[in-house]
């Protein structure tokens, strides 16, 4: 008896001399376009807040539960948007935010003392924070030919690659051609200044004091290299 009388109550609700709206209450269970089919075609604005769209076109800004999307760009949050917790966004140029939170240009992501951004085929870090900003540390590139780059601003330091859980493969080869660091096939070379007199210690014509020379100059650059203690 329930169930028949709530159909004839939704009935008698969506009958055409019945008003769709009262005041500003949606009184039918939805108004659609007459080619509506979920998922299909059509659209669908519903009594209980849901709706269905072809397609749409905003506007202004679009507010989620956790993300803005506005004419800077896609911002996402984590929980409500506030200062302080942007985790992600997507925007053409770096700016700051409608609650403080300092952004990058290109596809990011924050976390609370680094950032990432990646925009043309680069991958960039930063240090900072969204409140006070952003510094770029160090980028990541690959050339046409395959060939991976990485800068960072305060170098690269080898045993801290070399020390990471499961170690450093490398399939090709690592090059630093301004003078730091070549390596082949498994084979580490130091591109070093040669040491006084080397010349004449490897043809054999050094006398003791130039092999002497020679050796402390050796020394001397694979102490400054931390290769020796």
């Amino acid at each position: 008896m329930t169930s028949e009388r709530a159909r004839k109550s939704e009935t008698v609700a969506l009958r055409p001399e019945n008003p769709v709206v009262g005041g500003e209450v949606l009184r039918r269970a939805a108004i659609q376009s007459p080619n509506y089919v979920p998922g299909v075609s059509g659209w669908t604005i519903n009594q209980d807040g849901s709706a269905e769209f072809n397609n749409l076109t905003i506007r202004g800004v679009f507010n989620g539960t956790n993300f803005t999307i506005n004419s800077s760009g896609e911002f996402f949050y984590s929980g409500t948007p506030t200062t302080g917790n942007l985790v992600a966004s997507n925007t053409t140029t770096a700016g700051v935010d409608q609650f403080g939170n300092n952004y990058l240009a290109n596809i990011s992501s924050y976390g609370a003392t680094f950032a990432a951004s990646m925009g043309g085929g680069f991958l960039t870090l930063y240090t900072g924070s969204l409140a006070g900003g952003w510094a770029a540390q160090a980028t990541v590139g690959v050339s046409a030919g395959g060939i991976l780059f990485l800068t960072a601003a305060a170098g690269i330091t080898v045993a801290d690659l070399l020390t990471a859980s499961a170690g450093l493969a490398v399939a090709g080869n690592i090059s630093a051609p301004s003078s730091t660091i070549d390596v082949h096939n498994g084979n580490v070379n130091l591109n070093m200044a040669r040491p006084p007199n080397y010349t004449a210690v490897v043809n054999g014509t050094a006398t003791a004091a130039q092999v002497e020379a020679c050796l402390g100059g050796l020394l001397t650059s694979l102490t400054n290299r931390q290769l020796m203690a």
